[in-house]
C-alpha cells in the first residue's frame, strides 16, 4: 500500500478528488450558516452531498456509514472514469483535426 500512494496516477487522482471536493463544497455551504450548524449539529446530513472524497468518508465523517461510503466512492470513480474516456476522445478528434488542417495547407 505504501508504494500504491505516492504514484503519479493515484497522486493525481487524490488531486482532482480535493479539486471536485472544494467546488462541490463551495456550492453547498454559505460562509453565514456554518456558525449555527457547527453550534448544533455536529453532522448536518446523514447522506453525503457533494463529492467527498474516500478517505475523508471513512476517516472524518462517522456519520457516513461504511456502505454508504463504499457505494459514494464507486459512483464518483465511475465519473472520474468517464471524464477520462471524454478528455482522451477529445484530445484524439482535436489531433485529428490538427493533422487534418495541416495535410490540406500543404496540398495547396
Amino acid at each position: 500500500m505504501r508504494h500504491s500512494v505516492v504514484t503519479p496516477s493515484y497522486l493525481f487522482l487524490r488531486s482532482l478528488d480535493n479539486l471536485f471536493s472544494l467546488w462541490t463544497l463551495g456550492s453547498q455551504i454559505a460562509p453565514s450558516s456554518v456558525g449555527p450548524l457547527s453550534s448544533s449539529i455536529p453532522f448536518p446530513s446523514t447522506s453525503p452531498s457533494g463529492w467527498v472524497p474516500l478517505y475523508t468518508m471513512v476517516t472524518f465523517r462517522p456519520d457516513i456509514s461504511y456502505s454508504t461510503a463504499k457505494l459514494k466512492a464507486e459512483k464518483q470513480q465511475k465519473i472520474v472514469a468517464n471524464l477520462g474516456c471524454l478528455g482522451l476522445a477529445i484530445g484524439i478528434a482535436a489531433i485529428g483535426l490538427a493533422i487534418l488542417i495541416v495535410s490540406r495547407r500543404t496540398r495547396i
